[in-house]
């Protein structure tokens, strides 16, 4: 059973890597990668270790069902979340979190996955 892929309505064109480190830093107006990597040590790693050209999300499976961790409950299959529509604070608290399992995975094909909106994700 594929994962299900929540589509927060952020979706960027296919192909295009939008989550690079450099436009992350620009958009919390952060001045260097260094002051990334001292906020988001995690979260830095991920991303930099991300070979792909296509745009990632986020696949995260809880080992306990309804666990919560960065505003979001998580079920125990896997669920896709597109990172543009995260805060780095909440990709960190679920990195961190020993209960989840978290990974960068390329983004399905538009029309892949379950395309529901998470009303989860919206907060925090």
């Amino acid at each position: 059973m594929p994962p299900k892929k929540i589509d927060n309505g952020t979706a960027g064109e296919s192909g295009e890597n939008q989550n690079s480190l450099i436009d992350a830093i620009e958009k919390m107006g952060l001045k260097t990668e260094e002051e990334f990597k001292k906020l988001y040590p995690l979260l830095h790693a991920l991303i930099a270790g991300w070979q792909s050209l296509e745009r990632p999300v986020l696949k995260v499976i809880s080992r306990v069902a309804g666990f919560r961790r960065g505003g979001i409950a998580h079920p125990t299959e896997a669920v896709l979340h597109d990172m543009e529509s995260m805060h780095p604070d909440q990709v960190e608290q679920i990195l961190a979190e020993p209960n989840l399992v978290a990974e960068l995975v390329p983004a399905p094909a538009s029309g892949d996955g379950d395309d529901k909106a998470s009303d989860d994700a919206k907060q925090a």
